[in-house]
């Protein structure tokens, strides 16, 4: 599903957040950056072929990867929006 999305739309870069599985199949060709988290979860920056990325950062935790593509910076940073935490945190004020 993801390699037919990123055909049909002609997505160049992709940036993938919640990563559970660092082994990609190919995907149109294209090369994957993958960063694996503690928690098997993490970040991920999908290429077009033909593209390159270099001087790649990877986030201990995972949730960040970055890398540059000709003069800029790629980043991708997953930072949760912490709803679960603030709903634990309602039943445990209002039960």
């Amino acid at each position: 599903m993801l390699n037919n999305f990123l055909l049909r739309h002609d997505i160049d870069i992709a940036l993938l957040q919640e990563v559970t599985n660092n082994d990609f199949p190919p995907i149109c060709g294209s090369a994957a950056f993958v960063n694996e988290g503690i928690d098997k979860a993490g970040t991920a920056i999908i290429l077009k072929e033909g593209l390159s990325l270099s001087n790649v950062k990877r986030l201990p935790s995972g949730r960040g990867i970055a890398g540059l593509f000709k003069d800029t910076w790629i980043m991708n940073i997953y930072a949760a929006s912490g709803a679960e935490k603030k709903t634990r945190t309602r039943r445990l004020l209002h039960p």
